[in-house]
């Protein structure tokens, strides 16, 4: 298959590129890149913030309006506690909890995650139904991990603040101690309901994991873009005030791979090793088949 057009989507990784709407006046990353190898068009539907929902949506609308003869779809996942929410009150928006992961007790609950899903079985269902061909990638702070065929979700513990699964070893899988599986925000009431009336009704995330079961596993990349960065070296940093926390920056040959310390995109540096080394091999195995 001779690809004439890819078609990227996802949040900001995906958006900034130049042939995005251009955040770094300029720099050069994986949508550029894959044009370059494949000397195709790039069609660039990335934003930054986009929720799964707003991507999956992107997806719909990029089989309506493009051409999709010999063209390739390039999927980068965002976090699941994006959430796509029509509000015209920003202020009531702002008083959502924990709505926004800009917030320290980061975390997606199972609704968020739920909506995710959606979006991705949506996406694969159209995507699969107009024989266009695909890959989906995860960027970074990804509600999912690989286990051997199947993909399983996180379901980060609420129960200690600051509490996550942490890495082990190179091979992108999770693990963690003494979970409790009911230990999520996963309290479900209509907006219907007065307040009043909510009733507490704890839920297990079985349907999460039916969810997941439905996912093409082969059409994902198994690691992280940002863990991929990771992978090949860190040194420390100082105390972030927008992160909050001491941050950890990928390097290669003591060069960072990404646009400063308190700024964790990916570089151009960063974008050509994930492009080179992982996207590209993905694309090409695909069409291949």
């Amino acid at each position: 298959m001779k690809i004439n057009k890819i078609i990227c989507l996802g949040d900001s990784i995906t958006g900034t590129c130049c042939t995005g709407y251009d955040f770094y006046d300029g720099l050069k990353f994986y949508p550029f890149l894959l044009g370059e190898h494949f000397n195709c068009e790039i069609k660039n539907y990335g934003q930054g913030n986009n929720s799964n929902e707003k991507i999956g949506i992107d997806i719909l609308d990029a089989l309506q309006k493009e051409n999709t003869d010999d063209s390739f779809f390039v999927i980068g996942w965002s976090s699941a506690i994006r959430r796509l929410v029509f509000m015209e009150d920003r202020n009531t928006l702002e008083n959502i909890g924990d709505a926004t992961e800009s917030r320290p007790w980061y975390k997606s609950s199972l609704i968020d995650t739920y909506a995710t899903l959606k979006s991705m079985i949506i996406a694969q269902t159209f995507l699969e139904q107009s024989n266009v061909p695909y890959v989906n990638f995860f960027g970074w702070k990804s509600d999912f991990y690989f286990d051997d065929s199947s993909i399983e979700w996180i379901g980060k513990p609420y129960v200690d603040y600051g509490k996550s699964m942490e890495w082990k070893g190179g091979s992108d899988k999770k693990h963690g101690d003494g979970i409790n599986l009911y230990n999520y925000k996963s309290n479900m009431w209509s907006n219907a309901v007065t307040d009043n009336d909510k009733i507490k009704k704890e839920h297990s995330f079985d349907f999460i994991n039916y969810l997941t079961s439905k996912l093409n596993v082969k059409s994902f990349i198994p690691i992280e873009f940002y863990n991929f960065l990771v992978s090949k070296g860190i040194k420390k940093s100082t105390f972030s005030p927008i992160f909050n926390k001491n941050t950890e920056i990928p390097v290669f040959n003591d060069e960072m791979l990404v646009i400063s310390k308190d700024d964790l995109h990916p570089n151009e540096l960063g974008h050509r090793l994930w492009t080179e080394e992982i996207l590209i091999p993905h694309i090409e195995k695909v069409i291949e088949l």
